[in-house]
Order: structure tokens, then C-alpha cells, then sequence
């Protein structure tokens, strides 16, 4: 069995972690919330994150643009 979409219900602080970490690792990931501003919130997030990661030199710039589309 292959793992191919992975849900994370809850996009606060943890969710949020959760699917960034997923995102990156190649994963497609289905981030829900009850509150819609919340899951907006968190995308926003988690592209600063990844922006942030890619100044420090953990990730590299190309693969923040692909790890978003998965989520």
C-alpha cells in the first residue's frame, strides 16, 4: 500500500506544522478547518515558514512553489 494523500483536520498552530512537514516531504495533503479564515491564515503561514527556511538555507527556494500546490 503507497501512501498518496494524507488529511489534517485542524489548521492551527500543529495542523499547520503538520502539513507543511508533509508538503515538503512530497506528500499531498488535504489541511480542513470548520473556520475558512483560519485555513487561509494557514497557508499564508506556512509559505512564510517555508520562505523562512529557504533564507536559513534549510530548504531551497525552488521547492516551496511544488510543496504548496500539494496542499
Amino acid at each position: 500500500m503507497t501512501i498518496e494523500r494524507i488529511g489534517v483536520i485542524g489548521a492551527g498552530q500543529m495542523g499547520t506544522g503538520i502539513a507543511h512537514v508533509l508538503s515538503l516531504a512530497g506528500y499531498d495533503v488535504m489541511l480542513d478547518d470548520l473556520n475558512k479564515e483560519a485555513l487561509a491564515k494557514a497557508l499564508e503561514r506556512i509559505e512564510k515558514n517555508m520562505q523562512r527556511q529557504a533564507g536559513k538555507g534549510a530548504i531551497r527556494e525552488e521547492q516551496i512553489k511544488p510543496a504548496l500546490a500539494r496542499i
